[in-house]
């Protein structure tokens, strides 16, 4: 297996992006599916740059963790505060 799998998947980005708990389900086993053939790289596949002025697939998942890594603490707190702000409406909504 070489990295040419990364390549092959291009997505395109929207400005709005609809989530429901169907898209999630399925991006979580498209993201397991990509971590599987991840762990079946070599470590020379993992380290290769494919050009001197490419990254390789071991600088990309370290980019992304490094930016995941930024952005934990602020996503977690928005969570936090969101569910603070449903609880009430949750609430009233359950009353007999």
């Amino acid at each position: 297996m070489d990295a040419s799998i990364f390549a092959s998947t291009k997505q395109t980005t929207t400005a709005r992006v609809k989530i429901n708990s169907e898209n999630q389900v399925q991006r979580i086993n498209q993201m397991q599916s990509r971590i599987s053939e991840i762990e079946q790289l070599s470590t020379k596949v993992l380290v290769e740059r494919p050009a001197e002025n490419k990254w390789s697939v071991a600088e990309i998942i370290e980019h992304m963790y490094i930016a995941y890594s930024l952005y934990t603490d602020i996503l977690n707190a928005n969570l936090a505060k969101a569910n603070r702000l449903s609880q009430p409406w949750d609430e009233l909504n359950s009353r007999p």
